[in-house]
């Protein structure tokens, strides 16, 4: 069971390709505050009822969350997890404190906001602890240019560098589709063996109808608890982690969107 968490939207950048950009603060004014020790006592429910599972953590920035290595040190114990972070923060706590065994992080980089130097630093550190070897980047317009320069930089230092395509508007054009025939093969050669994802991501071939487990063995977890078969079906959240007869969907059933972004297609029964 894959359980994408978004934990919260607070951010300490301000990405002009970000999902939430618009959105920062009138989502600050819907949430439900629950506390660390509440969400710790209901992943143990999960273990209890589900056995373990596995929790990506995203948002937002993970580690700006209150008390969030308490918080993963709690949710580890029975769930393994990967965080993605902007690696902004310092990295000793997760050194000294989590588990590598338990706790894998992705490190996205953010060329306008963080010197690559420093960052590379932290990366490699963190590979070196066992949490993981893999930095991801946003193919903004402005900065796709940019990404052979970077991937060859990364990876001379042993680092997978992994480019996510923008989803949004860019000077009136509506990415990915957007993408020239030349970009999209860039983006082709850089997310590794995973061509499935770009073929759905690009939109070149349409989900809906087709069965999917998104809703059973995989789904999206809001920071109010409530809970989407997927990505682009946020805004139809189908249950709460915290309703009493909590539960994910027991079948298959029809994919409901047009879009397929990131790794939601795994998901999916058919290709």
């Amino acid at each position: 069971m894959r359980i994408v968490w978004d934990i919260h939207y607070k951010c300490n950048y301000r990405c002009p390709y970000c999902w939430f950009e618009n959105d920062f603060k009138s989502r600050h004014l819907k949430v439900k505050d629950i506390s660390t020790k509440e969400w710790i006592k209901r992943w143990n429910y999960v273990y209890d009822r589900y056995g373990a599972v596995h929790i990506e953590i995203t948002g937002g920035e993970p580690f700006i969350y209150n008390d969030f290595v308490y918080l993963l040190k709690g949710i580890s114990r029975f769930h393994t997890v990967r965080v993605t972070t902007n690696l902004s923060i310092d990295i000793d706590n997760i050194i000294s404190e989590i588990n590598p065994e338990r706790v894998k992080v992705i490190s996205s980089f953010h060329p306008t906001f963080a010197k690559l130097d420093i960052f590379l630093k932290k990366v490699l550190v963190l590979k070196e602890g066992g949490y993981g070897d893999t930095v991801i980047y946003v193919a903004y317009p402005p900065q796709f240019n940019l990404i052979d320069a970077y991937r060859k930089r990364f990876e001379d230092s042993g680092i997978i560098f992994s480019v996510t395509p923008f989803c949004g508007i860019y000077k009136g054009l509506n990415y990915p589709g957007a993408y020239s025939d030349h970009e999209k093969e860039v983006l082709g050669q850089c997310m590794g063996e995973d061509k499935e994802r770009l073929k759905y991501t690009l939109n070149s071939e349409i989900p809906k109808g087709k069965l999917c487990r998104a809703g059973q063995l995989s789904v999206l977890l809001f920071e109010d608890g409530k809970i989407a078969r997927c990505g682009p079906l946020k805004a139809r959240p189908f249950t709460n982690l915290f309703d009493e007869d909590f539960k994910f969907l027991k079948e298959p059933e029809p994919c409901e969107s047009d879009f397929c972004p990131c790794d939601d297609r795994k998901s999916l029964l058919e290709s």
